[in-house]
């Protein structure tokens, strides 16, 4: 078990924040379940045991949707960079895109 694993079961993974690069999914993620979902998602890489680790209550089925919208968002994002599509990109980044 290394440092990381250690920091992870002590929970401090809720004080870190997700990468630069995709903050401008807190955009689209307003709640503080949805916040601690992608800080969760951003430290284990995994919707199991999020209930468990960081006691916010969510449905299996809620987990999925904002799984799902996560990677459509980040989907959506890549392709509008491999288009160079800026004004879409400037769109998603921005929360203005609708999903």
């Amino acid at each position: 078990m290394n440092n990381a694993d250690l920091l992870f079961i002590a929970g401090d993974f809720s004080e870190r924040e997700i990468p630069k690069e995709v903050q401008f999914l807190y955009k689209y993620f307003k709640t503080p379940t949805q916040k601690m979902f992608l800080k969760y998602w951003y430290s284990a890489g995994t919707i199991n045991g999020f209930q468990t680790q960081t006691g916010y209550r969510c449905d299996d089925v809620y987990k999925r949707k904002m799984l799902k919208l996560m990677k459509t968002i980040l989907a959506k994002h890549k392709e509008a960079k491999d288009k160079m599509d800026i004004e879409l990109v400037w769109k998603i980044e921005n929360g203005e895109y609708k999903f």
